[in-house]
């Protein structure tokens, strides 16, 4: 009597074998990606930056892949964002913890950083057949976003030459400072982006500057020193513009005097105060114009808006004031120099 398996070729039980292995479904064995839990080939670490994430939604999942791969970054932000702080300290009196420098290398930081990770795609999704859930991987590329780091370095680099250049074409002291706040600044820029480099570049060296920024910072506060200003109250209606104004003066750098100035600071500040229902507000305007005592000239003007509101008259008043004085050391540096860049 003939076997019945005799009847089944090996290509017919091969056929089969298949077809009762696929009834147990997707998912299982080696369909799960090896990058949910480790490595992938696909994206080797030495070309890749990754990260993973993991959600109900699909659209969530890539959010957090996203996420987890900007991680990377974040030791980078922290320690560039303590060095602004560190430099920030040193461009004036030193009393301050925030200075124009630090408010506005910070905000390059972070757009630098957004325009860095802007480069993060989603390289795969893969959903879990068992539990429906979402995987997601976010890839960066290491040499194209490498690349793009070391272009904007290069480019930093070469501003600061033509800048550090211009300053010592210029004969008047405020273009001279200006130059050289610039330089400074531009040179934060560029640490910024080399500490970013130094996090994609495989071997962790980035592109070295050709500049000392600690050189440069003592140029620079060198300069500002050689400014002596003397300060002309011709508005106060808080009585306490005075100590503002040359509060804001020594944190930029400058000197405040009475005599053997080259520079002339007008300021009037004028407030208004008004009730509104169960607040009381503020409204002000600070105006400043600083003249060349030299040729007599007008070098510029700014003037700052003022608007705070409290409970009480009182406690408004002084919200003004403070966030009059917290503006004047951000930004009068920046303002001052700015005059010489205009003209």
């Amino acid at each position: 009597m003939n076997n019945p398996a005799s009847f089944f070729s090996p290509l017919v039980m091969t056929a089969l074998v298949m077809m009762l292995t696929g009834c147990a479904g997707p998912g299982t064995g080696d369909d799960r990606p090896a990058w949910i839990s480790g490595n992938s080939k696909a994206y080797p670490t030495e070309q890749y930056l990754i990260g993973r994430g993991e959600a109900e939604h699909a659209a969530v999942a890539r959010d957090r892949a996203r996420a987890d791969l900007a991680k990377i970054f974040e030791v980078s932000i922290s320690e560039q964002s303590r060095d602004i702080t560190e430099y920030s300290r040193t461009t004036g009196s030193g009393e301050q913890t925030q200075s124009s420098l630090e408010t506005a290398i910070s905000r390059q930081i972070a757009t630098r950083t957004d325009q860095t990770l802007s480069n993060i795609e989603i390289a795969e999704i893969w959903q879990d057949p068992d539990s429906g859930r979402h995987h997601a991987l976010a890839v960066l590329d290491r040499l194209k976003a490498g690349q793009q780091l070391r272009d904007a370095i290069q480019q930093l680099d070469n501003l600061t030459g033509k800048v550090i250049e211009d300053a010592w074409q210029q004969s008047e002291l405020l273009r001279q400072l200006a130059r050289a706040n610039r330089a400074v600044e531009t040179q934060l820029q560029r640490r910024a982006l080399q500490r970013q480099l130094q996090v994609i570049d495989p071997i962790g060296r980035g592109v070295p500057s050709r500049y000392q920024l600690e050189r440069l910072l003592h140029d620079r506060n060198n300069l500002a020193q050689r400014v002596r200003i003397r300060t002309h109250i011709e508005q106060d209606a808080s009585g306490q513009l005075p100590t503002i104004i040359n509060g804001a003066l020594a944190e930029a750098g400058f000197r405040q005097v009475d005599d053997h100035a080259n520079y002339q600071l007008d300021a009037s500040l004028d407030l208004t105060s008004f009730p509104d229902q169960q607040w009381h507000w503020v409204h002000g305007n600070l105006t400043i114009v600083l003249r060349s005592l030299s040729n007599k000239s007008v070098q510029g003007s700014h003037r700052w808006e003022i608007k705070q509101a409290a409970s009480q008259p009182l406690l408004a008043r002084q919200r003004a004031l403070q966030s009059l004085n917290d503006r004047l050391n951000n930004e009068l540096r920046d303002v001052i120099t700015g005059f010489a860049e205009a003209r």
